[in-house]
């Protein structure tokens, strides 16, 4: 069960905040996801961003998909991490949510997972004084992930303190790449966050509407997570519909609050 039921812009089509917004006041939402790209917040208007910072909203925000463990990266990375917490500061969000990335062609797994851990220790304090929480998310299903597996997830995570960085954990990227029963029960005591939809194994698609694949939600959510449940859904014409449907799906199994 999660406490709070929330969507990510990823969800909606052309990644138009105050559509999304809109429709989070208008059918009981409590959480917000959105991403730092240009694209999707070009859009927001002033009294909508100042009606988000002071909501009460769970509000998150998803960094741009970087390679932390890229040496030549690394001072790009940085500044995209510091204007990430920025926006997130501005927008009254506690949690930003980070990809590792891929692995540098010729470069050792132990080095790059150094890199990686020197660029977040660069931004920490940042966070901290900002009372915003880094939750890296599990991805496992690129071939040469920087972090391919639980365990090693895990170990990343635990390289720092826990008030500072935690996990958001995909329910669908783990369906894809592992067991996500596992993942929950292996990461649980780091998991800040989750990212909620359904994966049909057999074809290998992923961000599907809850039902539509073959993920046993309720075994996976079966006890209560402190955190919010964020939908994360392909968008299509029918985006409403497949989300109010999600929320329907999780309400049936009272697997939400």
């Amino acid at each position: 069960m999660v406490i709070k039921l929330g969507i990510s812009i990823f969800s909606v089509p052309n990644q138009d905040v105050n559509v999304l917004l809109d429709f989070i006041i208008d059918n009981g939402f409590e959480a917000l996801e959105l991403w730092d790209e240009d694209s999707s917040h070009n859009t927001v208007n002033s009294e909508k961003q100042e009606y988000i910072k002071n909501s009460g909203l769970s509000v998150s925000i998803h960094a741009p998909l970087l390679n932390l463990g890229s040496t030549s990266e690394f001072e790009k990375n940085i500044h995209a991490l510091k204007k990430t917490i920025q926006k997130a500061y501005n927008y009254n969000a506690k949690r930003i949510v980070l990809h590792t990335g891929v692995r540098p062609p010729r470069t050792g797994s132990s080095s790059a997972l150094d890199t990686a851990q020197n660029t977040i220790e660069k931004v920490i304090n940042r966070v901290e004084e900002r009372g915003i929480l880094l939750c890296i998310e599990n991805v496992g299903y690129l071939g040469n992930d920087l972090i391919s597996d639980f365990a090693e997830l895990m170990n990343f995570v635990a390289r720092f303190p826990n008030d500072n960085v935690g996990i958001a954990f995909d329910v669908s990227h783990a369906a894809l790449t592992s067991d996500a029963q596992l993942g929950i029960k292996l990461l649980r005591e780091r998991i800040r966050l989750i990212h909620l939809s359904d994966t049909d194994n057999i074809n290998q698609i992923h961000h599907l509407p809850m039902g539509e694949g073959n993920i046993d939600f309720s075994s996976i959510l079966e006890n209560t997570f402190n955190c919010a449940g964020i939908l994360e859904i392909t968008p299509n014409e029918n985006w409403k519909r497949n989300i109010l449907d999600c929320m329907e799906f999780l309400q049936e199994r009272k697997l939400v609050k």
